[in-house]
């Protein structure tokens, strides 16, 4: 399946799913990329506050165990609790529309942060077999973006046997954040509709509704999903 580029007007964060990697800061790690290449111009104007900080991209490196898988073509990044996320080396086009002329696919991996250098230049994340968390380069190309959110430690967690919250009135879902037993991720998010728990897969298509969880996956405990 191809997916289109995200714009402003069509970018929904809960499409995407975010996992705990265990970072002194608490942030939550999108677990796949932003479907196709970005200027930097585009990257913040669509995505704003979810694009990385140039912090939390040195973070992300430096409090991690990076390895380049040769077999997927990428970054294997295993955060202090031994979650890991995966950045594919999906190399960078001229402009973020001219995907024929994609340059180092498969050896190089160029991914946005939020921190601006100059007018035409932005900090962003390169890595092949190194990595280097903050290096320049011109806004004006096409890169990949991962998104991350702040500060997982700030949630108010209620325990896995207590009731979850009622929708609004408008008939909105609540978004979860729930903390499972029996998962090779111990992080998932998820909607309530006052009957069923649904999970999203990354491009934002609602699976099967969850109304109930196999022997071996207890829900340990949950919190509300800004």
């Amino acid at each position: 399946m191809k997916h289109k580029k995200i714009t402003k007007d069509t970018f929904n964060p809960k499409a995407f799913t975010f996992i705990d990697l265990g970072l002194p800061s608490g942030r939550l790690w999108a677990t796949e990329n932003a479907p196709c290449f970005y200027t930097y111009d585009e990257a913040v104007d669509t995505f704003g506050e979810l694009l990385p900080k140039g912090s939390a991209m040195v973070e992300l490196i430096e409090e991690s165990t990076c390895t380049w898988n040769d077999e997927k073509k990428g970054l294997d990044i295993t955060g202090p609790n031994g979650n890991t996320i995966f950045l594919p080396a999906a190399g960078y086009t001229w402009d973020s529309l001219d995907v024929k002329a994609k340059k180092a696919k498969d050896k190089e991996g160029h991914y946005w942060t939020r921190k601006p250098f100059s007018q035409t230049t932005t900090r962003y994340l390169y890595f092949s077999r190194s990595t280097y968390p903050l290096i320049l380069s011109r806004s004006s190309l096409g890169f990949s973006v991962r998104l991350c959110q702040e500060n997982n430690h700030a949630f108010v967690w209620h325990p896995g046997y207590e009731p979850y919250p009622t929708p609004s009135e408008h008939g909105s879902d609540v978004r979860l954040l729930l903390k499972v037993e029996g998962l090779p991720m111990p992080y998932l998010t998820a909607a309530w509709d006052g009957h069923n728990l649904y999970t999203f897969s990354t491009f934002g298509y609602p699976d099967s509704p969850w109304t109930s969880f196999p022997d071996d996956i207890k829900i340990e405990s949950w919190a509300i999903l800004p």
